[in-house]
């Protein structure tokens, strides 16, 4: 039996912590005691759907509703770079916003009509650094718990935003279920250039410090991830492109791809540059390889049309690609030249041998330097598009021979 004053004791106590709880819930309100509240949101339509935009991890996010949801399912498109209320400076034409409309009307109209959510979040510009990175993924799972979106997206890099999606999929390959891209920036050499005093500041390094963690951070340094869980990757890319050449971003991201084992392909887009081109926003094959991911089946590689030649060589099993630039004139249309070499339906290349003939091949040169062959594999291993630099009045002539295998040749 406890004693009386052992009984007093314990009544003592009670009331203390009686007197004292309302002081604790003082110090401590209400909101910090409970989960973080929800962010607040607001409604609009864009692109005929309904838009729904809210703040997380102090960035502004947006999703957009498809018009035909699909049944129990909630597959989603994450765009970038996304700036909501304006451009980062300087402004292009005053106070723009990403995505932009009438640019994105027909591929987000065609997207959202087919059971495709949209959305994105606003990072600034920061040129894919960690923070920007840190952000993505509280937008990620913020998105993925409240709506209820696929935890699965695919990923749509316009420019720069090849850099902010790029460096976040490579660190969360798990989360991810293709990416799709126009003339989007892979390579931070080419742009915005290791030298940038803003892509310095985004990331706090000198250009020395940056050239020494290049690899931490740049995408074309950093595939093996998305190879390894065979991410399908499909870029369009103009070959006038001057801001962000395709060279040293979508090609050299392909061949570095492809040669390791992955699944990455692009379409060269002639003629055409950095532009607001419907032929980049109105891409049927861009929107198909998106389209093909609501299903089982696998997207389709397109074939892209060249000037160069197929033609059959006297060896069994092997294709000669034939480019030829006759002496003054005519020159070549391009400074750099990307052409398209397949074998026939069915095969696979096997070995691919370089030869050239003529006064001018010593300024037909790999645009990296030297005289060896460039090229990037096709993901099907079909053929290849190999990249070449004329500098020549002189008559040349380039031959690629490739060796093929069919299948009842094993």
């Amino acid at each position: 039996m406890p004693t009386r004053n052992a009984v007093r004791r314990s009544r003592s106590c009670f009331l203390t912590v009686v007197v004292m709880l309302p002081t604790v819930l003082f110090l401590f309100p209400r909101s910090a005691l409970s989960q973080t509240p929800v962010p607040q949101q607001s409604t609009s339509h864009q692109f005929g759907a309904s838009r729904i935009d809210f703040t997380v991890a102090g960035a502004k996010g947006f999703i957009i509703k498809p018009t035909h949801p699909l049944a129990n399912m909630k597959p989603w498109i994450w765009y970038a770079p996304t700036f909501i209320g304006r451009y980062p400076e300087p402004p292009l034409r005053g106070e723009e916003q990403f995505p932009k409309q009438p640019l994105y009307d027909w591929m987000f109209t065609n997207l959202l009509a087919s059971g495709y959510w949209i959305a994105g979040v606003d990072v600034g510009e920061s040129y894919g650094n960690r923070e920007g990175r840190k952000t993505y993924t509280a937008f990620y799972e913020y998105v993925v718990a409240t709506f209820g979106l696929s935890s699965e997206p695919c990923l749509l890099a316009q420019s720069r935003g090849g850099l902010m999606l790029y460096d976040w999929a490579e660190e969360h390959v798990s989360r991810i279920k293709c990416i799709g891209g126009i003339y989007p920036v892979t390579n931070l050499e080419s742009w915005p250039g290791l030298s940038n005093p803003k892509l310095q500041a985004a990331y706090r390094m000198s250009e020395a410090e940056l050239k020494a963690h290049l690899a931490e951070h740049n995408p074309i340094d950093r595939l093996a991830p998305l190879i390894h869980a065979r991410i399908p990757i499909l870029n369009i890319h103009g070959d006038k492109d001057q801001s962000v050449p395709l060279l040293q971003n979508t090609f050299e991201l392909t061949r570095r791809y492809n040669l390791q084992g992955g699944t990455a392909d692009f379409e060269i887009i002639r003629g055409k540059g950095h532009d607001e081109d419907p032929e980049y926003f109105e891409s049927k094959r861009l929107l198909g390889f998106f389209l093909s991911f609501l299903k089982s089946s696998s997207p389709k590689t397109v074939p892209v049309t060249s000037p160069a030649s197929l033609t059959k060589s006297n060896k069994q099993n092997s294709v000669d690609c034939v480019w030829i630039n006759q002496k003054w004139p005519p020159r070549p249309g391009c400074e750099i030249c990307f052409e398209k070499c397949s074998v026939p339906a069915t095969a696979r290349v096997s070995k691919i041998t370089y030869s050239c003939t003529g006064k001018g091949c010593g300024w037909s040169y790999n645009p990296y330097g030297g005289y060896d062959a460039l090229y990037a594999l096709d993901p099907d291993g079909s053929g290849f598009t190999w990249a070449r630099r004329w500098q020549s009045g002189d008559e040349i002539k380039d031959v690629y021979t490739i060796t093929y295998e069919l299948p009842d040749d094993k």
